[in-house]
């Protein structure tokens, strides 16, 4: 029982490290005043949003195609040039898209 439970708090502990990781800093991307706040999250080459303590994937046909399959690599060159505008659609699902300088 106890081997259980360490193992889920190691599984636990790991999967937070790799949220942390992938997080996208605030000042790259820009939230609409009414969905404020939410934390994005890229993993897995999708986006992926945290808003009240709840992890919504944001759809592929919701993704600028810009943006729609980077790796973590290809995202931290975009950032340098450009930005992430989240917002919701008309049907309430989140949709994101990409703005170069």
């Amino acid at each position: 029982m106890k081997k259980v439970l360490l193992l889920m708090v190691f599984a636990l502990s790991t999967f937070a490290m790799d949220l942390l990781e992938c997080r996208v800093e605030r000042n790259s991307f820009i939230v609409m005043q009414q969905l404020e706040p939410l934390e994005l999250y890229h993993m897995n080459n999708r986006f992926f949003i945290l808003k009240n303590e709840k992890m919504s994937y944001i759809r592929g046909c919701c993704t600028d195609p810009l943006i729609r399959n980077l790796t973590p690599e290809e995202l931290l060159s975009f950032k340098k040039r450009g930005y992430l505008i989240v917002d919701r659609t008309n049907y309430g699902e989140f949709s994101i898209s990409a703005r170069l300088y």
